[in-house]
């Protein structure tokens, strides 16, 4: 090992041990500084450490006299040889100042590096060196570290490599390259077309080509392009604990297949986006810091993969991460928050797996997936965002399994249009400032085994031709409802498909459907409602079979202003005012249905209604009447079965003209003064107490 300091008393090495210290507790305060100068807005603060943190501390850009960075140059400082290396030998130094000099001394990188052996040490003593257009090569293995800041310390000195006109700082093309302790400072003093004109190679600070660089604890910033490139298929570099930032366009951008770990850094405050993954690139980037992008915050693009854990992904102008062009990552466990548009954007024939995120505060929407994506979502949690939770659009697909949605407040937690047409499985879509799931526009969809609560407005929505497939899911309420004006509501000639769902204490009413919407309702249990269990209004129409209908505050089916479903093979009971009410010009065919125990009438068909209820319903157990047509009513009533209602079987107002053929009515029989029994091909008949017609 070279003595490479004069001999001085212990008096004089503890003033130079304090004294170091010093300028790196100055430096970097100043740093930090000199940072938030360099952009508009990052918030970034020094901590009780002296380290940077989060916090609102601006600095306007007005002031650019002072130097970029400052640095102690003190001829005497000791640059102490870290302990690892075993050969001094093989140590050659950079000063870049005349006086007192370690044996190897070089007042350049590019003498240093030239004279380094295989494997060697390049230590740099503390300093500002500026490469000008001549770009370091580093081309054989070595490590280029700052020296230490004192004898024996962890902690590096303050070493900084610049480059004013665009040109690549270090080129690393060899197997075996450690960089430790550096500071990368990459400007453009040109105007583009001179940088154009000046014909420098490349556009980034710190460039690894085919080749397994380790950087650890450097700082990285570009007003040029790039803070770090990493290129071509056999790159595999490992970079840790790093600063990244203040870049024109990327701080980490991993293009031409090249993979390697990137861990523990912080990725900042750059123009186009802080990380760019492209061309068939797979990294791993995992456990970073990446904030303050002015574009997007992340972006894998162009055939692009990689692994993406455990990142913290925030506070960024436009999407926090957007996927693209075919490519297909993994992310696990990142938190994504505060994106200016989207958290996690997928778009154009994309795919990707993002599992167990939490995505919050973004403003347009949490995820939004659109023109042919096909993503996976699991295990995520989709809160608190300002814009909707998920969008799916434009011929989007995608999978959703397993994701809870809760207390976004936007207009809806899911929002599909546009040909749309994602899967959604055993999510949880709870508490939600506006629609559960919103269907429009020709949107689709299939829905397994999701449970809706909550949603202040209707559970789902469909308007406008959206056409989703639902299957077993749950919509639930509390005590006090499911919080909605209702549960499904499909408007507007909405369509869908709703089979072997829970409807249940539902606040409103569980199923509206108005305005020419037409939907499909089949084997759904419909149970203790607000208010009604099925609403057909405003030339509504629909069918509905099969379904379960039971102990609803209001009517088991209502139809009213033209609305006309067709009703068919139901079971209507228990509700607390009629099993099924036609009123306002109301209409529909009802076929098959089983009518029981009712506090109402079992079928109340009330002034100016024309429906049809034939083939074989069996009304019967009411608590007031089996059918009562009110005045001025009409309707077609064959077929049937009215028996053991307990006021009377059938009523017919003064006014009203139905149609009443065979059906099989109770001996009681009730007309209201002024109406003539002309309709007397029914059997009227006499049911023994113990004969049971209801259903097994």
């Amino acid at each position: 090992m070279y003595d490479i300091t004069p001999s001085d008393s212990d008096d004089d090495s503890k003033a130079r041990e304090t004294l170091a210290s010093a300028e790196k507790a100055r430096f970097t305060q100043f740093s930090a500084l000199v940072a938030l100068r360099r952009t508009k807005e990052v918030q970034l603060e020094l901590d009780a450490e002296g380290e940077p943190g989060r916090g609102n501390f601006l600095l306007d850009r007005d002031d650019w006299s002072t130097p970029l960075m400052y640095f102690p140059r003190y001829q005497n400082l000791e640059a102490s040889v870290p302990d690892d290396i075993s050969q001094p030998s093989e140590v050659v130094f950079v000063t870049g100042y005349a006086g007192s000099q370690p044996p190897k001394h070089y007042t350049g990188f590019h003498e240093a590096v030239a004279a380094v052996k295989d494997g060697g040490v390049v230590l740099v003593y503390p300093g500002e060196y500026n490469v000008h257009r001549e770009t370091i090569v580093l081309d054989k293995p070595m490590r280029l570290e700052a020296t230490r800041a004192t004898r024996g310390s962890a902690e590096f000195a303050l070493v900084q490599l610049s480059s004013q006109f665009g040109a690549t700082i270090v080129h690393c093309k060899s197997n075996g390259i450690v960089m430790r302790g550096l500071e990368f400072v990459h400007q453009l003093m040109l105007d583009p077309e001179e940088f154009l004109e000046a014909g420098t190679s490349h556009l980034s600070a710190l460039v690894i080509e085919n080749c397994d660089t380790e950087v650890e604890r450097c700082s990285v910033t570009s007003d040029a392009g790039n803070c770090m490139l990493v290129k071509g298929a056999n790159a595999r570099p490992t970079v840790r604990q790093c600063y990244l930032g203040l870049a024109r366009e990327s701080g980490l951008h991993v293009t031409d297949s090249a993979q390697g770990l990137f861990e523990d850094n912080r990725i900042f405050s750059c123009t186009a986006s802080n990380v760019l993954v492209s061309s068939r690139a797979n990294p791993t980037i995992r456990c970073n810091q990446v904030m303050h992008g002015k574009m997007h915050g992340l972006i894998v693009t162009g055939s692009g993969r990689g692994l993406f854990e455990n990142n913290t992904i925030t506070d960024h102008a436009g999407a926090c991460v957007m996927v693209e062009l075919e490519s297909d990552p993994s992310f696990n466990g990142n938190t994504v928050a505060r994106g200016g548009t989207t958290g996690i954007l997928a778009v154009h024939s994309s795919q990707g797996t993002f599992t167990g995120n939490h995505i919050s505060h973004c403003r347009a929407a949490a995820i939004a997936v659109a023109f042919e994506a096909h993503p996976m979502f699991r295990d995520n949690i989709i809160t608190n965002n300002p814009g909707l939770g998920i969008s799916v659009a434009d011929t989007g697909y995608g999978v959703f399994e397993n994701n809870k949605v809760h207390d976004n407040t936007g207009s809806s937690a899911v929002y599909i249009e546009s040909l749309a047409d994602p899967v959604f499985s055993k999510n949880i879509i709870v508490d939600n400032a506006g629609t559960g799931i919103f269907i429009c526009d020709n949107g689709k969809g299939t829905f397994d085994g999701n449970e809706l609560r909550g949603n202040l407005l209707a559970a789902v929505e469909v308007r406008r031709g959206g056409d989703p497939q639902m299957h077993g899911n749950f919509f639930r309420g509390t005590a006090s409802g499911l919080g909605g004006q209702t549960a499904l509501k499909v408007s507007q000639a909405g369509r869908g498909r709703w089979e072997g769902n829970l409807f249940e204490m539902v606040e409103n009413t569980a199923v509206m459907v108005e305005d020419g919407g037409n939907p499909v309702v089949v084997d759904n249990v419909i149970t203790s409602c607000g208010r009604n269990g099925v609403e057909v209004t405003d030339l509504g129409l629909g069918l509905f079979e099969r379904n379960k209908v039971s102990k609803c505050q209001g009517s088991g089916f209502i139809v009213t202003r033209e609305g006309s479903p067709v009703v068919r093979e139901n079971v209507v009971f228990d509700n607390l005012c009629h099993g099924v009410q036609i009123a306002d010009y109301g209409a529909g065919l009802f076929e098959g249905n089983d009518i029981f125990g009712n506090h109402g009438n079992g079928v109340s068909i009330e002034t100016d209604s024309n429906p049809t209820i034939s083939k074989l319903n069996v009304i019967h157990d009411g608590k007031t009447y089996g059918v009562s047509v009110d005045s001025f009513a009409t309707g077609t009533i064959h077929g049937n079965k009215i028996i053991r209602n307990a006021q009377a079987n059938m009523r017919v107002c003064s006014g009203a003209n139905p149609s009443v053929r065979r059906n099989l009515v109770g001996r009681l029989f009730a007309c209201c003064a002024g109406q003539r029994r002309t309709n007397s091909h029914n059997l009227t008949h006499t049911i023994q107490p113990t004969q049971s017609l209801n259903p097994t």
